[in-house]
Formats: structure tokens, C-alpha cells, sequence
């Protein structure tokens, strides 16, 4: 309902025709992202201690406000929250490592480039070959890291950044993104969130609870 809320006003503007025209690019974009979401939840599921439904109720806020905010440094307080109290990793690595991994490692970012620059090159019908896509693998990581503290159409502008090595334009795509960013900015969100949660929890210690310790000690 919020989703539908915030697409308002943008379908109102430019109507259903371009999110038809788009809709291949938005549904594998979207499915590219749930795959991320999915890989990311099973990582923190095999570090805690708990179940796979026990670790999405833990998620479940950071993932709303992924969601809703389009904002990965509003997701801070409640992943570090999810993370220490909730999931009972370390607390000090947690604190540590998770706002480094929404800065730098922002996978959100880097796999909207990379699917982006392969569908401009379809568009245009342009010949890709292993030395483009190594380019476009190193220039969307490199992208990606930029995005740090971008949103929206700013994000967007970050992709020529790509599309120039490969001699392709952006601006007579980037009007086509801009109208269909509304949907795809939340999920973009959402991959740069939870892939920071899943890399603090891979390196993060579990803290286990002070029962479970002075039995593990009595058995010794």
C-alpha cells in the first residue's frame, strides 16, 4: 500500500504506457534484487543462532523502512538494533562493520548498473564481448561506491560512468529510468541494507546467552 502510495504521483505524470514499454527491465531488475534479499537473509540465517523465521521477523523493520525511506542511512539504528539485540551478534564488530558495509559496499547500487548497462547495449543494439563485460563489472563496482549518500535521480546520473567506456549515451535512456526509478529505487535500497546485514553478521561473533555459557563450562 505505501509502495503504491509513493507511484502515485509519478504514473499519474507519464501513465501506464512506459511502465509497459519497461516492464521487462523493472521485473528482472526487481528479481535480480529479491534473489540478493534472499542470499543475504539465508547468510545471516546460518550465522544465528535461530530459525530462518525467527531471522526474518528480526528483519522485518529495516526492511520496512528500506522500503519506505529509500534511504540506507535511515536503515542504521534499526539493522544495528535487529543485529545486537534481537540476533545477539557482537555488539562492538555490529557497530563497527555495518556502517562501513552500507557505505562501501553498496551491491544495491552496483547490480542496478550492471543490469542497466547490459539492457542499454541490447537497446542499442551494441556487441558485447569478455572485455566489456569486465568493464562493466569494474565500472559498476566503482559507481556503486559513489552512490554513498545518493538517492534517486542522482543515483541515476552515476551510471554514465559505465555506459561512456562502452560508448554508449545516457541521456536518451535516462528519461525512461527516471519514470520507472519510482519502483525500483525501494528494492535497490533494500539490496544495499541487507547485503550490509549479511556481511556484518558473516563477520560478526554470536553472543551466546550467559545460560548457555555456564553450561557449555559445567559440561567442560
Amino acid at each position: 500500500m505505501g509502495l503504491c502510495c509513493l507511484l502515485a504521483s509519478q504514473i499519474a505524470t507519464t501513465g501506464f504506457g512506459i511502465l509497459a514499454a519497461m516492464k521487462n527491465f523493472v521485473i528482472v531488475t526487481i528479481l535480480i534484487f529479491f534473489i540478493i534479499y534472499i542470499v543475504s537473509t539465508l547468510v545471516v540465517w546460518q550465522k544465528a543462532n535461530c530459525s530462518l523465521w525467527e531471522v526474518l521477523i528480526s528483519l522485518k523493520e529495516p526492511t520496512i523502512l528500506a522500503l519506505a525511506t529509500r534511504s540506507s542511512f535511515t536503515c542504521l539504528p534499526s539493522s544495528i538494533s535487529a543485529l545486537t539485540e534481537l540476533l545477539k551478534f557482537d555488539k562492538q564488530t555490529v557497530n563497527l562493520v555495518i556502517p562501513l558495509a552500507i557505505t562501501v559496499c553498496r551491491f544495491g547500487p552496483v547490480a542496478y548498473f550492471a543490469t542497466t548497462s547490459v539492457f542499454v547495449a541490447q537497446l542499442y543494439q551494441h556487441q558485447l564481448n569478455l572485455s566489456s563485460f569486465v568493464i562493466i563489472i569494474v565500472a559498476s563496482i566503482l559507481a556503486g561506491m559513489a552512490t554513498a549518500g545518493a538517492t534517486g535521480i542522482l543515483t541515476l546520473t552515476l551510471l554514465d560512468l559505465v555506459l561512456q567506456p562502452l560508448g554508449l549515451p545516457l541521456e536518451a535512456i535516462l528519461v525512461l529510468l527516471i519514470a520507472v526509478d519510482s519502483i525500483i529505487d525501494p528494492f535497490r535500497t533494500l539490496g544495499i541494507v541487507h547485503t550490509a546485514i549479511a556481511a556484518t553478521a558473516a563477520v560478526a561473533d554470536y553472543k551466546r546467552s550467559p545460560a548457555l555459557s555456564s553450561q557449555a563450562q559445567l559440561e567442560v
